[in-house]
Order: C-alpha cells, then sequence, then structure tokens
C-alpha cells in the first residue's frame, strides 16, 4: 500500500471529515514534491528565503518558539506559481483550498520536524522518508481545524 494511501485511510479514520481527508493529500502531496524539488528541501527552504520568508522560515524551523503566522499570499509569493500550480493538480483542490491549509499546515508541519530534530536552521536534510511521518502527519490533522 503506498504512503498516500495509508495517510488517507488513517485520515479516514478520524471520521467523516473531507476536510481531514483533504489535508492528509496535501501533506502527503506536499513531502513528495519537496522530496522532488530542484535541490531538495534545502533547495525549497531556499526558495522561501528569496520569496522574502528567512525570518517566517526561521521560526517554523525554531524547537524553542511557536511557529510565525504566514499571510495566504506570502506563501503563494514564497512557493512560486509552478509549485502551487503542482500541488493542486496533484491533489485536485482549488489553489486557494491549498494555500488555506498549507498556510495552517506547513508551519506546523516543519515546526514539529524541528521539534522532533528532523530539521533546523543548520540541518536541512535533501529529503524526508514520507513513511518515518505518518504519525506526524496524523498528529497534525487531528491539530488542524
Amino acid at each position: 500500500m503506498s504512503l498516500i494511501n495509508s495517510v488517507l485511510g488513517m485520515a479516514a479514520s478520524l471520521g467523516s471529515d473531507q476536510k481531514k481527508q483533504d489535508q492528509a493529500k496535501l501533506l502527503n502531496t506536499l513531502l513528495q514534491t519537496a522530496n522532488q524539488y530542484p535541490g531538495g528541501l534545502p533547495g525549497l527552504f531556499e526558495q522561501f528565503k528569496q520569496g522574502g520568508m528567512g525570518t517566517v522560515l526561521s521560526s517554523w524551523l525554531s524547537a524553542s518558539s511557536e511557529p510565525m503566522a504566514v499571510e495566504p499570499q506570502q506563501l503563494e509569493q514564497a512557493l512560486g506559481a509552478n509549485l502551487m500550480n503542482d500541488l493542486s493538480t496533484k491533489t485536485g483542490l482549488s489553489q486557494n483550498i491549498v494555500l488555506q491549509y498549507l498556510v495552517q499546515l506547513l508551519p506546523l508541519l516543519i515546526n514539529t520536524l524541528a521539534k522532533k530534530g528532523i530539521v533546523s536552521e543548520n540541518h536541512i536534510p535533501e529529503k524526508l522518508d514520507p513513511s518515518s511521518l505518518i504519525t506526524t502527519v496524523l498528529g497534525l490533522l487531528t491539530k488542524s481545524k
């Protein structure tokens, strides 16, 4: 069974909440996309910095602080049109919905990975193992509104 099927199956067990299932699909797609991004996760983080989100990203990577909030237009600009189109196409969700979910989930995901020691300002792995992050993803889904 693929990771996406596992995550969707587990998200479905959270109830018949379509939003949670869509968020699970988006997080899984985001992890896979980050791993395939040119330069891997460090390349994606560099794009965030070039998009004017260096301070915000630093707060997300800090295991000792709460992640800063981000506005949808900031995130859209930092991710770029190609990545937004890719996430929308792969998930079947509109770009507005993708942004709405990412504004909530991306800071939580990166901050949770920082608190678990998986990423930090000084250590950004090129790729993440999505299968080892299933419990993290599901934990985020239970926290999201």
